[in-house]
């Protein structure tokens, strides 16, 4: 910590007071840098206080980036030198990324939480967790007669959030006001598990007065106990619940396409009403006391329906989740419905990315093609890019999904003239089958060599997932000679979770993937993990992974590790198979 930046900042900035300001003014004192890619970040002591010191959820997250903005607006006045006023600047624009991204990126999880905690109190999990001393998967399904795969996931999902404790395979509770609190929320009743909250917003937005007493008891939020802000990154019970019930108003808004009108300084109760929901937005810090969005406010609206969407489209697992703990749940699957413009939002920019890629490499090496697939094609977004930047004279257009809804929206788009009105539509395509997409290509009579496919968030979705099953799948593709662009995010273990807290949705992500039999993979190979990166598999699979025209968001942590190992949330692959690299002189990586 650099002693001299700390008491000037104290000196200087004190009339702004904060909960925190002494922890953040020790934060902002710290060490700082520029990553090779351009992104500030800071040291990791200082990270560790954010996430030990500082509470950043909801409308404390707003209090902060309120906080941040006063101090920028003084800091030139401040008495330091341009390098220390640089490494503050680098400092306050961390802590409003790490503030922003967890507003994005903890609700998803808090509403997988509400329910998980819910169910497994229903079925006496915690009452035996509860006992003294640490207990085994296999000790806790014996004893209450649950399936030990799916109870090993709900486990491993509350450490990851660091409300279980773990020695060795065993788990335990370390009983504090904030792990008591939540344990003693109400159970969620079936009715309301049931209930698409998502449509039933939106129907009352619309106008629906008939819903107003449903939604009402809805926004109504528990009363909770002392919750101590010591180890505040463990969501306290208030803040578990908040994020349940905000997910579906957020996401409610995007499906009546409310989204982009509230931005900040927008009045929100000319869009929605203001009754019931005014509480739970002004809590959740998306609004000030007036009804105006805060800028906080519109980061979530705008960012967060990709996130939230993706995991909102478990709600099927999540009703049915007790059933299958008991070993009595048939098959399931992941339906997207109202969400899948949702989830597209998450894949625009990697799409953005991919098409750059594509047309680089086709400079680059004179390639050129006439079929372009989107598979997993949500609400066709790739399709809609590239037909803007190609046009749809000398390319022929695929759109490929397992389910019919993604299918139909994209219908949609193409209706809007969006997506080319060439484009021919494969439903029932499971992308972890090549044969069923190859087939329908050949038999619209065009060749697979030399045709293009992207895939945003896809191949994830493989069920029953080894790495073999993923190396076979990639050959398969590699063989029929398509070129394979994909992005994927980053699959994190037990302690990098803990160690990102709330600045990814990564927990969430991974335990919705777990419960449906679908697997994510990391983006970095270390000797220590037994599942195969993406790349290892692409590889493996026979393609040729080029790292010139591969593309990575920003890196998991927001300071560099001792260990090198950072990294990024996801991965834009771009895969060349090798009749491909053959014909057109594409060497092989050393």
């Amino acid at each position: 910590m650099d002693k001299l930046i700390y008491h000037q900042l104290k000196k200087q900035l004190g009339h702004h007071e904060h909960p925190c300001f002494n922890s953040l003014v020790e934060i902002l004192s710290g060490p700082t840098g520029l990553s090779t890619g351009g992104y500030p970040y800071m040291g990791g002591k200082a990270y560790g206080q954010f996430l030990n010191g500082v509470p950043h959820l909801f409308l404390k997250g707003r209090k902060i980036i309120e906080w941040i903005a006063l101090l920028e607006r003084e800091l030139p006045s401040v008495r330091l030198i341009a390098k220390q006023l640089d490494s503050v600047k680098r400092s306050l624009a961390v802590l409003r990324n790490m503030v922003f991204s967890a507003g994005v990126t903890a609700p998803p999880d808090l509403w997988l939480i509400r329910q998980v905690i819910s169910c497994l109190q229903d079925l006496g999990v915690f009452e035996v967790l509860s006992d003294h001393g640490f207990h085994s998967v296999q000790d806790i399904s014996r004893k209450l007669k649950l399936d030990p795969h799916l109870l090993s996931v709900d486990l491993k999902f509350l450490y990851s959030r660091s409300y279980l404790i773990k020695n060795s395979e065993q788990y335990g509770i370390q009983m504090n006001n904030a792990i008591k609190n939540l344990l003693n929320l109400k159970p969620l009743e079936t009715v309301e598990l049931e209930t698409n909250w998502v449509k039933l917003i939106a129907d009352h937005i619309k106008g629906n007065s008939q819903l107003t007493k449903a939604i009402a008891t809805y926004c109504q939020l528990s009363p909770s106990g002392p919750e101590s802000d010591e180890g505040h990154w463990v969501a306290k019970s208030s803040d578990v619940e908040l994020g349940y019930k905000i997910l579906p108003i957020v996401l409610a808004c995007r499906v009546l396409n409310l989204s982009s009108e509230l931005k900040k300084g927008e009045n929100v109760y000319k869009l929605i009403p203001e009754k019931p929901y005014a509480e739970l937005l002004y809590k959740a810090g998306y609004i000030d006391e007036s009804g105006l969005v805060t800028i906080y406010g519109e980061r979530v609206f705008t960012r967060g329906p990709g996130p939230f969407g993706i995991i909102h489209t478990y709600r099927t697992y999540m009703l049915a989740h007790k059933k299958a703990l008991r070993g009595l749940m048939g098959e399931h699957w992941v339906v997207r419905g109202e969400n899948v413009a949702a989830s597209q939002d998450a894949n625009r920019k990697s799409f953005k990315l991919a098409n750059d890629a594509l047309d680089r490499f086709c400079y680059d090496y004179g390639f050129s093609y006439n079929v372009f697939i989107e598979h997993a094609v949500g609400q066709g977004e790739a399709l809609k890019q590239r037909l803007q930047l190609s046009g749809d004279k000398n390319i022929q257009y695929f759109g490929a999904d397992l389910e019919d809804a993604a299918i139909e929206a994209a219908k949609k788009f193409q209706a809007d003239g969006l997506v080319s009105s060439n484009t021919k539509f494969i439903s029932k395509a499971d992308i972890g089958h090549p044969e069923i997409l190859v087939s329908k290509i050949v038999s619209a009579g065009f060749d697979s060599e030399g045709a293009v496919m992207m895939v945003g968030n896809g191949f994830h979705e493989v069920r029953g997932q080894t790495n073999g099953k993923m190396i076979d799948i990639f050959k398969k593709y590699q063989e029929s000679g398509l070129l394979l662009i994909f992005t994927e995010e980053s699959g994190l273990s037990d302690q990098d979770l803990l160690d990102t807290a709330w600045n990814t949705y990564h927990a969430g992500f991974r335990y919705v993937h777990d419960i449906s039999g679908q697997g994510l993979r990391p983006a970095v190979d270390r000797e220590e993990d037994e599942i195969y990166s993406w790349s290892k598999c692409a590889k493996l699979g026979g393609y040729l992974v080029m790292q010139e025209y591969t593309s990575k968001t920003r890196s998991i942590f927001p300071y560099p590790r001792a260990d090198g190992y950072n990294p990024s949330i996801s991965v834009t692959y771009f895969c060349v198979p090798k009749v491909l690299a053959r014909r057109y002189g594409v060497a092989e990586p050393e």
